[in-house]
């Protein structure tokens, strides 16, 4: 198996280690409009556009994303190789609470 790190953060992974940046970063394009102001504060709302930055798949290999790029994917984008780490309550954290490690992924049934 294949793992390529799509965020700029090292990803450490229970059972299987760490995975390094690629140092290709997958991101979503987003749209955006001004909707309201706050006093001078523009207020705004965003939608996204297209991911950008994704390789196509490959036999044997597993995408780690954002999870804001498994969104902008969406479920009809049919990729059953990315995945984001699950930084939710069965991540491991260390005494600051930082994520060390995590024990499952995310992705898209």
């Amino acid at each position: 198996m294949n793992w390529v790190n799509l965020t700029p953060h090292t990803i450490n992974i229970v059972g299987v280690g760490e995975i390094p940046p690629s140092g290709i970063v997958a991101r979503v394009e987003m749209t955006e409009r001004v909707f309201a102001t706050m006093g001078r504060v523009p207020i705004i709302a965003r939608k996204p556009k297209r991911v950008i930055g994704l390789p196509e798949p490959e036999l044997g290999t597993i995408f780690l994303v954002s999870s804001m790029v498994l969104d902008g994917l969406g479920k009809r984008a049919n990729r059953n190789d990315v995945f984001v780490p699950d930084t939710g309550n069965t991540a491991i954290r260390n005494e600051n609470g930082q994520i060390v490690a995590v024990t499952r992924l995310v992705g898209v049934p």
